[in-house]
């Protein structure tokens, strides 16, 4: 290991050989594309490094579509069903803006939870970055529309 050097960078051309899969992109409704934006702008979200990394991933992955509705995409405004490693099912109400403390099942889009959660697919599977720094694997299995 001694002739290794951990700073330095590879080349295209040696790079070549490997193999990665293309970046998969999700079209999102543009509202939830402004909310997101939005989200990762607020003051709260700088204190949270998970919820931050998370937002920026998904902005940096899924593409803005406003012609399209999808329905088997997480939305801000979806009731979702979700396992979290496999275990019994739990259902949610996907909100960019939680009405009050006393709405029930609501999942904010602005929590790791929800970050995860908007712009996925029926079937999809996705690391969960939980608050204590575990992950977790989150499975999406059923989207319906709230309106």
């Amino acid at each position: 290991m001694h002739g290794i050097n951990p700073h330095q960078l590879i080349t295209s051309k040696e790079h070549s050989g490997i193999k990665t899969a293309p970046r998969r992109s999700a079209p999102l409704p543009d509202e939830d594309y402004r909310q997101l934006r939005q989200h990762l702008n607020q003051p709260d979200v700088a204190d949270q490094p998970f919820l931050r990394y998370v937002l920026r991933h998904k902005l940096s992955t899924i593409t803005h579509n406003c012609d399209g509705m999808y329905e088997d995409l997480v939305t801000g405004a979806s009731y979702v069903t979700y396992s979290v490693n496999g275990d019994p099912a739990q259902i949610g109400l996907m909100r960019h803006r939680p009405r009050s403390e006393l709405e029930c099942d609501v999942i904010p889009v602005c929590s790791n939870l929800g970050a995860a959660l908007i712009g996925m697919r029926v079937g999809q599977r996705a690391p969960l970055l939980r608050e204590d720094g575990t992950i977790a694997s989150l499975r999406v299995l059923k989207v319906t529309s709230a309106a």
